[in-house]
């Protein structure tokens, strides 16, 4: 991977070839069947393409086994980065959506990219991006262009699909400051912390919390030092109350956040997005 995505350089871009795709199994299976021609084209645009491996050369000449390799890699990196915190994300993705469709709508596109840490310009009918790299013209050609917010790009940037029918994407960074990004990224120990022990009584608060991660009832036993039944009988009140959702797989149960859930461990999170104008959109 250190050699796809090298520091302060241009990465492999594989949100790309991924495309729009609903979830990590689909992107997985997309970049695993992706033509070698556009791998190569990807490969072509790193730094160090002289120095590549044979395993990663391997990713654009049909080696079967350098793509699952790397899928591998994709996946434990997808679970150790990602995926315990994809419900906040999703959370604070769904609000700052909210937020850039009303800009668009009152402000236009201008208001809308002047709202970037690194602004793009809207001069009808073309739209001015920042590149990383010389830049080029790119002719929309019908194809339509899809807006999404993010919160993995610290820049406005745009996605060209490999293929010639899918849309161009821009992509708005979120950035979110740092109480916002600790408040996503770590279980809140802070005021909001306080604020739902005082709603929920400090047990049921500290299951909710650990929930967020997606744990079994044995699990938040362990982790919150209670009983089995303890834990067993906050996580039937949370769910009763359609804050978590619980399945059940031969012996094992999973709890998780519904989105009420989340929004309320998040309460915070949202509430300073919404109340602080100088909060990076």
């Amino acid at each position: 991977m250190r050699f796809l995505t090298p520091a302060s350089r241009i990465p492999f871009d594989l949100a790309a070839l991924a495309g729009h795709t609903p979830g990590i199994d689909e992107a997985l299976d997309t970049v695993r069947t992706a033509p070698d021609h556009w791998v190569r084209e990807e490969l072509e645009t790193l730094p160090n393409r002289h120095i590549l491996p044979a395993p990663v050369r391997g990713l654009a000449d049909n080696d079967r086994q350098a793509r699952l390799a790397l899928m591998a890699a994709l996946r434990a990196c997808h679970q150790a980065t990602v995926a315990p915190y994809w419900d906040r994300i999703l959370t604070h993705l769904h609000a700052e959506t909210v937020h850039a469709a009303m800009r668009l709508a009152t402000d236009g596109l201008s208001g809308l990219l002047g709202q970037q840490r690194t602004p793009g310009r809207w001069r009808p009918p073309y739209l001015d991006v920042p590149a990383p790299t010389q830049g080029r013209d790119v002719h929309l050609g019908g194809r339509g262009l899809d807006i999404f917010v993010s919160v993995f790009s610290h820049d406005l940037s745009m996605l060209i699909p490999a293929d010639q029918h899918s849309p161009f994407t821009l992509v708005l960074p979120t950035s979110p400051d740092s109480g916002i990004a600790l408040a996503l990224l770590t279980s809140p120990q802070g005021p909001a912390h306080r604020r739902l022990a005082a709603l929920l009584g400090p047990t049921r608060a500290a299951v909710l919390e650990a929930i967020a991660e997606g744990r079994g009832t044995g699990q938040i036993a362990r982790h919150l030092g209670i009983s089995s039944a303890s834990a067993s009988q906050h996580a039937t009140v949370l769910r009763e109350t359609g804050l978590i959702a619980t399945s059940r797989h031969r012996n094992t149960v999973l709890h998780t956040l519904t989105p009420l859930g989340t929004m309320l461990l998040n309460g915070r999170t949202m509430q300073q997005s919404d109340d602080d104008p100088s909060a990076t959109r």
